[in-house]
């Protein structure tokens, strides 16, 4: 399929392909669209956030959205939700906080520098009028180090805390940032998202994209990108994701692109990757 036939096809009308797959290429105005997040609403509408622009990394990318009404056979058009000239906005991330609230996570960095990327939250509402029309606030940078992104879901403790799962971006000594040394950890915020701390993952070199699952009443899981392309690699906590194992390989290949892991009613944990490595 050459570009020209997926922008045609860039619609946001549902389709069945001949694996009786219901589907939609998204319209967009953007040249580049990437790192696409979905997040279900209790009515059954589902939201899909997005980065777009130019190309990754320049100041002309920002976060985009659109929604799915339930019931609807066609995504709404799509909607701008951060605006920052100065910043590359990138990596969206939607969850539903306890009180009600639609939040927004994206990362924000000067132009191509994703060592000095912040984190930044905003508050998402739909319109009354016309669900499939979303405004966001203009948010607030999170009191976090510099060189964290964000990419997989807000996890919550059985005690209400918040888990921010976060990549940090780490340039090693006398070199541009290039990905090789980046580590794992994740934010926590014990009020309700409005101050936030860090810890780090230890052993976690080149484990990203931390995606984590709850096994049980304290057991949980998270699964991890790796930069160096081998492994889908995988820590576990056993008191409620206070304290973590160090990250080791699994057997599912991974080519440095992204995951998402989400925990099935029967138990077993469902992983969406490009099952391939460097080696391959």
């Amino acid at each position: 399929m050459t570009p020209d036939d997926i922008a045609r096809q860039m619609t946001g009308i549902l389709t069945t392909s001949d694996s009786d797959r219901t589907e939609a290429y998204l319209p967009s105005p953007m040249v580049q669209n990437h790192a696409s997040f979905l997040h279900r609403q209790a009515d059954g509408s589902l939201i899909c956030a997005w980065f777009g622009g130019s190309l990754e990394g320049k100041s002309d990318i920002s976060i985009y959205a659109s929604v799915l009404v339930a019931g609807q056979n066609a995504w709404g058009a799509p909607q701008r939700l951060s605006s920052d000239p100065d910043h590359s906005e990138q990596n969206p991330v939607l969850f539903q906080a306890p009180d009600g609230r639609l939040l927004l996570f994206h990362t924000s960095q000067p132009s191509g520098n994703q060592d000095e990327c912040r984190i930044r939250m905003s508050e998402i509402s739909v319109d009354a009028e016309d669900p499939t029309r979303l405004r966001a606030t203009e948010g607030r940078y999170l009191d976090l180090p510099r060189g964290s992104f964000v990419r997989a879901p807000v996890a919550i403790r059985a005690d209400g805390t918040w888990l921010l799962p976060i990549f940090r971006c780490i340039p090693r000594p006398g070199q541009k940032w290039n990905g090789s040394h980046d580590t794992a950890a994740i934010g926590i915020s014990e009020d309700g998202g409005a101050t936030w701390r860090l810890e780090e993952l230890s052993q976690s070199i080149g484990c990203v994209h931390m995606s984590p699952v709850a096994l049980g009443d304290t057991t949980m899981a998270a699964f991890f990108r790796r930069r160096q392309a081998d492994f889908v690699y995988r820590t576990e906590s056993h008191d409620a994701g206070r304290t973590w194992s160090a990250p080791a390989p699994t057997d599912l290949p991974n080519n440095n692109s992204s995951i998402a892991a989400i925990a099935l009613d029967d138990g077993r944990v469902a992983i969406i990757c490009n099952p391939v490595n460097a080696a391959a």
